[in-house]
Parts: C-alpha cells; structure tokens; sequence
C-alpha cells in the first residue's frame, strides 16, 4: 500500500532535517481536494479514478490518515499491529479489510469510528474554534468538528507578554462520535489570541481557526 510506504517516510525524514516537509506537502496537496469530486473515497478500485483522485487516494489522503493513526495509537502499538499484518499476509492477497480487521484485533479496540470517514466515506477535515470562555486565570476551549474527517486538534495561546504554548490532542478525541471537544486550559499570562491547527495537519478551512481577545 502506497499510503503507509509514504507514511514511514515522514518520520525518517523529521529524524533526518527536523522538517517534515513531506507531510506539509501532502496535506497541502489534500486540502485542495478535500470535498470535491476528485476526492474519491478509498474503497473505490484504482481503475475508477483520474489522474488527480488517483494521486490523492493512493498517496496523499491514505498517508496523511496513517499519520493521524499512528499518533494516535503511538509508535510501539502502530507498528505492531502493522508488523502483525505483514506476518499474517506476506506473500499472499489480503484486502483492506484484512488491515482492519488486524488492526482492530490487535489495538483490542474498535475503529470503525476512524475507518469509516477516512476510508470508506466522502467529507473534508474541518475544525473551529466554537466557543472560548475565560475566567479566574482559565480558559475553556470549545472546538467544533465542522468536517466528518477526525483530526488532531493543536492549540496555540499566545499571551499579552508575547510568550506562547502550545497544546496537543490526538485524533482519539473524536472517537465516541461528538462534534465539540472543550479543554480547559490554565493561562499563564494575560491571553492574547488563540490559533487553531497546523500545517502538518489537515483542515479545509483555516478562516476558523482564530479567537481574538478584543
């Protein structure tokens, strides 16, 4: 599978330059597609696809979900459900199902949840920022998963003194199927704004992703 070769290469190449240009460039390339009629759902055969769904389905898209999921179950999991399906199926004629089903048996876990709009489904990744409320020297955070594509959320604060943090949170958040994550974040300076997202992570629209402390 083209996607998890691609996917293996984004972290050799953050060891290796420390930029993971590679990854910028394919989720660039995704969101341009993300939604419209060249962005073919993975379970579509190859031979159905143009040139420009075929690039996206066979690499771009499918790295990029490889990506998130292997944030998301971390390193030593990933690889061993990966590992796993490559001793169940060498040599032989798997279907995707197959890495699914390896995956889920391994993680012990069900991830339909993921499979299903990444792989199987139409969409775009899109998140917002809905709602901020700040108040005794903490904000809450609301973040809207506008998009059916679950993706990590990343938080920037950036506060009056000009210093800033940074905050995480994996794809994982999304599992039970809501549309709002709220964090609660303890400031530790006078909040200036906030900036959703990252380059390294898909988002369709970006005119979204800002909360300015007027």
């Amino acid at each position: 599978d083209e996607g998890w070769t691609v996917m293996m290469i984004f972290k050799y190449m953050e060891k290796l330059t420390g930029i993971n240009s590679r990854l910028i460039s394919n989720v660039r390339n995704y969101e341009y597609l993300a939604g419209t009629e060249d962005d073919i759902p993975e379970m579509i055969p190859s031979l159905s696809l143009t040139y420009t769904a075929y690039r996206n389905s066979a690499y771009d898209r499918p790295s990029i979900a490889y990506e998130i999921l292997r944030d998301m179950l971390g390193d030593e999991i990933f690889l061993k459900a990966l590992q796993e399906y490559i001793n169940r199926w060498s040599g032989k004629h798997p279907t995707p199902y197959d890495f699914y089903f390896t995956f889920d048996e391994v993680t012990r876990q069900n991830l339909n949840w993921y499979w299903n709009p990444w792989f199987f489904g139409s969409g775009y990744p899109d998140l917002a920022i809905d709602k901020v409320l700040t108040n005794d020297g903490e904000a809450e955070i609301s973040i809207r998963k506008v998009g059916n594509v679950p993706t990590p959320v990343k938080l920037k604060l950036t506060y009056e003194n000009e210093t800033s943090e940074d905050f995480y949170y994996n794809a994982g958040i999304w599992k039970d199927g809501n549309e709002i994550f709220i964090t609660k974040i303890k400031l530790s300076n006078i909040l200036k704004e906030i900036q959703l997202g990252d380059l390294r992570i898909p988002d369709s629209n970006r005119e979204n992703n800002l909360f300015l402390v007027h």
